[in-house]
């Protein structure tokens, strides 16, 4: 790129290309993020600014390298296309590093994750999250090379009518990836990263076909990018000699749209891009995501029917109908077993968010999202003994979702006598659960009490009425937490009832 600006010369910079660039710049960046999104931001305005602002500075004071080495001016602009995409790629990716880095240090984050946990949950996306920011990426690129054109076009309103029409089409290729996303999912997005991301379960297969294809797409933008950048940046009759004109016209002939037929398609064309891109930003659904972090967690990977953790105080789900996600206050989200809620394919296909009463009325909490569950103090639920009145007792596994999934009726789950449940309570009438047990053990039960069997088999979300829980750590069992030893003849019937555990 220095040695092209040696050969250029001096090149005086004028204010008005200055702002002209940076007016120009921020409208891509818009295009960006509202469009396609993830991939935007200030390192898109800044790269292309600076490429753009130079480029256009020494190609609008007319210094061809055509005068001054022996090359066709088609092959002029292939070398300042090669350096403008090359360019642009650099100062974006460096860009990205920085800003990166200041997540990482402290500055946007909002979370107060250490620099370890950041590049955790940065490296612990999902491959398929990890393809749909490529294709986002890709066509974030061909965009800007879409606009290397302008780069050499010298009337005003030639240009003006060139963004208008290359923004519309690449609006309309947006909105067409949007629409096949929506077909498959039945969830309106606000761009194309959102609706990439919200396809979570396509095969690989699939996914390379998104990829291929839009790299097919990049490959023809670049082609006709080119084409028409040459065209522009050609030889002209009237202000070149024909020399030069024959030399261009051996490898392509010059379209030459002139009259008044031509003028009308311009203008239609022009017209029909300012109404596709209005009509577009008009009916884009808004980014309901919201500005939200993570407040509560599971204690266990069971996300039904174990417990959770809110400020410090352990939940448990209750068999309550409430709409506080109507009156009450979103607070955050309630995250699985360390989940990562600062991903944008959480935010937009979970968002389990976390409702409180604003009144006091009730010491409930309530889950809204993909799951939905209403929660109470485990400390309330204790005193109850609700269980008192059932018939059936359940042992559940702590991945009896999983073992459910191709089952018509809920598994995972061990019948219990009532005497073990009553033996296994008056030895530990009281218990104090603790968060920090549920950090680290072997495996986990819950168990739960129903009136009878028929309420399990028909919809195994019904949570019960809490019992307790079993932790297993170093062939030991707890009864909710570590200072409560299971032992004797409960140690006996636990061990009968697991099988020999």
């Amino acid at each position: 790129m220095k040695f092209f600006y040696k050969l250029s010369g001096n090149v005086q910079s004028k204010p008005s290309r200055l702002i002209i660039s940076v007016l120009f710049s921020f409208l891509v960046m818009t295009f960006v993020n509202g469009f396609i999104g993830g991939v935007g931001g200030f390192p898109v305005f800044l790269a292309f600014i600076i490429v753009f602002y130079l480029l256009r500075n020494v190609m609008g004071e007319g210094n061809r390298l055509t005068h001054q080495m022996a090359m066709t001016s088609r092959r002029e602009i292939m070398y300042w296309m090669r350096n403008y995409c090359v360019a642009y790629l650099l100062l974006w990716f460096l860009l990205r590093l920085v800003f990166l880095f200041s997540r990482v240090t402290g500055w946007g984050n909002i979370s107060g994750a250490s620099a370890l946990e950041y590049f955790r949950n940065l490296i612990a996306v999902s491959m398929f999250e990890k393809w749909a920011y490529l294709f986002a990426g890709i066509l974030m690129f061909a965009f800007i090379v879409s606009l290397f054109p302008l780069t050499v076009i010298t009337k005003l309103e030639h240009g003006v009518l060139y963004v208008l029409v290359d923004g519309a089409l690449f609006a309309v290729v947006c909105l067409i990836v949007e629409q096949i996303g929506y077909y498959f999912t039945k969830t309106k997005s606000s761009c194309v990263i959102d609706s990439l991301l919200l396809c979570n379960k396509m095969k690989a297969g699939q996914e390379a076909a998104w990829i291929f294809g839009i790299v097919l797409f990049a490959l023809a933008v670049c082609i006709v990018s080119y084409s028409y950048a040459a065209y522009c940046y050609g030889p002209k009759k009237g202000r070149t000699d024909d020399v030069a004109i024959q030399m261009a016209q051996r490898q392509k002939t010059i379209y030459k749209g002139k009259g008044l037929v031509h003028n009308v398609v311009m203008i239609l064309c022009g017209v029909t891009a300012i109404c596709v891109v209005a009509g577009i930003v008009f009916f884009m659904p808004e980014d309901t995501t919201g500005g939200y972090v993570k407040v509560a967690e599971f204690l266990t990977g069971d996300e039904v029917l174990g417990p959770m953790l809110y400020k410090n105080q352990v939940y448990i789900p209750v068999n309550e109908q409430m709409n506080l996600d109507e009156t009450g206050t979103a607070r955050g989200y309630l995250a699985g077993k360390k989940e990562n809620c600062n991903s944008r394919f959480y935010q937009l296909a979970v968002a389990n968010l976390l409702y409180t009463d604003d009144t006091n009325k009730t010491n409930r909490v309530q889950m809204e999202g993909a799951k939905s569950g209403v929660y109470a103090p485990v400390t309330e639920q204790e005193q109850k003994d609700a269980w008192k009145k059932d018939d059936v007792f359940l042992l559940w596994d702590e991945e009896w979702v999983s073992e459910s999934t191709y089952s018509h009726e809920p598994t995972g789950y061990t019948v219990c006598n009532a005497d073990f449940i009553k033996g296994l309570t008056m030895q530990f009438p009281e218990v104090e659960y603790h968060a920090q047990d549920f950090d680290d053990y072997d495996a986990y039960f819950t168990i739960r009490g129903y009136s009878d069997m028929d309420t399990v088999l028909m919809d195994g979300t019904v949570p019960g009425d809490w019992v307790g829980c079993i932790l297993v750590k170093d062939n030991k069992f707890y009864f909710g937490s570590y200072d409560n030893r299971i032992t004797g003849i409960s140690l006996q019937e636990l061990l009968d009832i697991l099988g020999g555990y």
